[in-house]
């Protein structure tokens, strides 16, 4: 979800979608690599019951083709809406329906 520029898979970590302490299993399809700065930002609090909806917090989901989205909280955006990053909004080279 980072810039890969700035930040290349080996300067990011591992964040689980689904909490590993709210039994988030470590698979690949419940994870994506963050630079520590947004690992922060989306990481829930442990103190708190995890809630996937929760409209308070920056949420991460991946598609029905494992592309990654965002969902920003209510206090950053009021009708917050899923964001792609621009690099995950063409099509894949493997798509059969690609250009």
């Amino acid at each position: 979800m980072c810039v890969p520029r700035l930040h290349p898979p080996e300067d990011c970590e591992a964040h689980h979608i689904q909490p590993w302490w709210a039994h988030g299993p470590t698979k690949l399809w419940n994870l994506v690599l963050l630079c520590p700065h947004h690992h922060r930002q989306v990481e829930p609090a442990r103190d708190r019951p995890w809630n996937a909806d929760n409209p308070e917090r920056w949420a991460l989901r991946l598609d029905e083709d494992g592309l990654p989205f965002v969902i920003p909280p209510k206090y950053f955006n009021a009708d917050p809406k899923p964001t792609r990053h621009a690099r995950f909004r063409h099509p894949r080279p493997d798509d059969p329906n690609a250009p």
